[in-house]
């Protein structure tokens, strides 16, 4: 008898119910929430930092400069600093560079330039007519024209091989008012302080010729380098072009500004020298324009912010009676790296938050107090006053909109809600403003 095998039982192989595969996507989904913010996190923190470094690297790059050049460069908003400076470092240095570079920065009250005037004067320093603006170039301008690298010739540090600027092709100084339209920005600096990214510089070299914002101010002819962030690159012609919220004109020039990373609005620079005037000054006769701020050209206010030096809570026990011509009310704070610089960026949200009006002295607005985010003003008594005493305010933590509408009798000009002046990057906070608050 021939024995039949075994059959094999088939085994059937149950799929997942609905029930399970509903459990397993909950479960992926509880991990993606949990992985997902700790890979924002981690991203926004590497941004930060990458900010962070850059800005270290410029502090050092500052010193650099101070041990070469005996000082911190000027911020220009203060012309007098300027050439204090220049004929310090460079005590050989050929008058013409200073009257050249005074071309870009002395306007009339009608915001021209020397080069805009028939019968205006050659050199303007010393004119009752052309006076320094402190904004013709501004805090963020200043810092690349410095680190970029002066001229190792010490007659011409600004226009000499390797200096800020080149002349333009072609061309011949006629020696009067319009030197200035014959310099463009040099792409071929020397080995500088700090080694600029030419692609992170607000820069554009035009043709000279066809389409209106190519020619220039020198009319048609060669091609030149000219900084494109006064709303140039858009405009066209030499300006003025719009101004800002303090009424600040621009003119198009060959001074760029150095943006970091993914954000486009500039790390700017504040010497020393210059904090006194960050209310502005009783005896300029620009006013509200000799506020020691930064605003960018042609910006809607709301959706750029204004970059302004910090004080810290460190008290001047001997304080002043007066700041920059106005009468002191208050108690006076010290501010940020006193003796030094200051250098902001306006972090990963693009926006410097911050108070400003259209004013001087006690209505020029209130500056941030680190690390405690509240607000300043040594020429009025707020509303509400702070512990330490009647020229600061009891809001706290960069709240910008609560005090323009509790103590400047203004409302929230930023989106309700919002801090933009909270993760600021500067070179006196670890990380970020927000990251220092106590």
């Amino acid at each position: 008898m021939i024995a039949t095998p075994p059959r094999h039982r088939r085994r059937r192989h149950r799929g997942f119910t609905l029930v399970e595969i509903l459990v397993v996507i909950v479960i992926i989904g509880i991990l993606m929430g949990i992985a997902i913010p700790s890979i924002g996190s981690a991203l926004r923190t590497a941004r930060e930092s990458a900010i962070r470094l850059e800005i270290d690297v410029m502090s050092q790059a500052l010193e650099s400069y101070k041990l070469d050049h005996g000082s911190y460069p000027p911020d220009f908003s203060d012309w007098d600093a300027v050439e204090r400076h220049f004929r310090k470092a460079f005590p050989d240095i050929d008058d013409n560079e200073l009257r050249i570079l005074s071309q870009f920065t002395h306007l009339n009250t009608s915001f021209q330039r020397t080069g805009d005037v028939s019968g205006a004067p050659d050199d303007p320093r010393g004119s009752s007519v052309f006076v320094h603006h402190p904004h013709a170039i501004d805090r963020a301008e200043s810092l690349v024209f410095f680190l970029g690298g002066l001229s190792s010739d010490v007659k011409h540090p600004i226009t000499g091989q390797g200096g800020p600027l080149a002349i333009r092709a072609t061309a011949t100084l006629p020696g009067d008012r319009t030197d200035h339209l014959y310099f463009q920005y040099n792409n071929d600096r020397e080995t500088g302080f700090f080694e600029f990214d030419t692609a992170a510089l607000s820069l554009n070299t035009y043709t000279g010729t066809g389409d209106p914002k190519e020619v220039g101010p020198l009319g048609t002819g060669s091609a030149y380098n000219y900084s494109t962030d006064e709303d140039f690159d858009e405009t066209g012609g030499s300006g003025p072009f719009t101004a800002n919220l303090l009424g600040i004109p621009y003119h198009a020039d060959p001074f760029p500004v150095f943006t970091s990373g993914s954000v486009t609005r500039p790390i700017v620079y504040f010497s020393s020298r210059g904090y006194d005037n960050a209310w502005g000054n009783a005896s300029s006769p620009w006013g509200a324009h000799s506020q020691n701020v930064y605003l960018p050209s042609g910006d809607d206010f709301t959706e750029s912010g204004v970059a302004r030096p910090y004080v810290t809570e460190n008290m001047d026990t001997s304080p002043p009676s007066t700041i920059a011509g106005f009468t002191t009310t208050g108690p006076v704070f010290q501010f940020a790296e006193a003796s030094k610089f200051q250098l902001i960026s306006p972090g990963l949200d693009d926006h410097y938050g911050g108070i400003v009006n259209a004013s001087t002295g006690a209505s020029a607005g209130g500056i941030a107090v680190v690390p405690s985010g509240r607000y300043y003003n040594p020429f009025m008594a707020f509303a509400s006053a702070g512990p330490k005493g009647a020229s600061t305010t009891a809001t706290d933590k960069y709240q910008d909109n609560t005090c323009l509408a509790n103590h400047y009798s203004g409302s929230e000009v930023y989106d309700p809600g919002t801090n933009p002046h909270e993760d600021n990057i500067t070179n006196f906070v670890i990380r970020t403003l927000q990251g220092d608050l106590p």
